[in-house]
């Protein structure tokens, strides 16, 4: 669906408290796309489960989803962002979300391991 189509999608959920995961594996979604999920994200406190594996995200997108994490998302409880352009200055920005946000529980990609520490983690929201 693109960068244009994840973020009509985005502008959408933004109010939406129905939909729970948003499975956006293989769409085309680079830098553009992820800082739209990321604006939603800071409002949409029903999304728990992102899965945005096998896309062109870089280090731009996963900063502006971190900083959603970082400063206002603790629904979110995982994030998946295996095989996408994701570099180290992304994954820094992910850390340290990961320190202040502890309701993510699952946060992987193929590029470095992420560790999520036990002392950090809590039961999963029903």
């Amino acid at each position: 669906i693109g960068d244009k189509g994840v973020a009509r999608l985005a502008e959408a959920l933004v109010d939406n408290t129905q939909v729970r995961q948003l499975w956006l594996r293989g769409c085309n979604v680079g830098d553009p796309g992820a800082k739209a999920l990321a604006s939603c994200l800071e409002q949409n406190m029903t999304i728990v489960d992102l899965f945005l594996a096998n896309n062109s995200v870089g280090n731009a997108g996963l900063v502006a989803i971190s900083d959603a994490l970082e400063s206002s998302n603790l629904t979110l409880v995982s994030l998946e962002m295996d095989n996408n352009r994701v570099g180290e200055p992304g994954l820094d920005a992910l850390t340290r979300a990961l320190e202040k946000n502890t309701s993510v529980l699952v946060a992987s990609s193929t590029t470095i391991p992420l560790t999520i520490p036990e002392s950090s983690r809590r039961s999963r929201p029903r």
